[in-house]
Order: structure tokens, then C-alpha cells, then sequence
């Protein structure tokens, strides 16, 4: 019985450490001003790939601009973790 409870902990403990690293992952690159890489679409707004994505319970509003002499970039980004907001960049 012991045995199932530390392999059950440990379980737990694996996937605390893989989300916290994907997380962290995606809140250093929002942050400074990339694209995350751990989310999948949710909603796309226009073509340049501006709208919202989602993560394992965060999820990220991403404006982008499409110019055609500077190229792609992003104007804005907003990061919301379990619905409260931990980012918000303009530029």
C-alpha cells in the first residue's frame, strides 16, 4: 500500500514539473515579446495570426501586424493564468 502511494505521488509530481516547465516556458517567451510555443489555436481573428491560443490552463491573446516593408511582428500580448491576467505587453 506504501508503494502505491509513493508511486502516486511521484506521478503527481512529474506532471506538476512538466506543466510548471511548459508554463514558465511560454510566460518567458511571451514576456519578451515571442511567440509561445506549448498552445494550440483557439481563435484566429485575421490571417497574420492574431487572436487567442490556449494552454494547460492559461491562455494567451496574441495582436499581430503583417507590414509589408518591416514584415511580421507583434503589437500586443495578454497571458491569463486560470482566467487572471499575468502579462500584458504593448509595443
Amino acid at each position: 500500500m506504501k508503494k502505491l502511494k509513493n508511486i502516486c505521488l511521484t506521478i503527481i509530481i512529474v506532471l506538476a514539473a512538466l506543466w510548471g516547465t511548459m508554463f514558465l516556458t511560454d510566460y518567458f517567451r511571451c514576456s519578451s515579446f515571442e511567440e509561445p510555443i506549448f498552445v494550440v489555436q483557439k481563435d484566429i481573428i485575421d490571417e497574420s495570426g492574431s487572436g487567442t491560443y490556449q494552454g494547460l490552463g492559461y491562455t494567451v491573446e496574441i495582436e499581430k501586424y503583417n507590414h509589408e516593408v518591416y514584415g511580421k511582428g507583434i503589437l500586443s500580448i495578454d497571458m491569463k493564468l486560470f482566467g487572471k491576467r499575468i502579462i500584458s505587453a504593448i509595443t
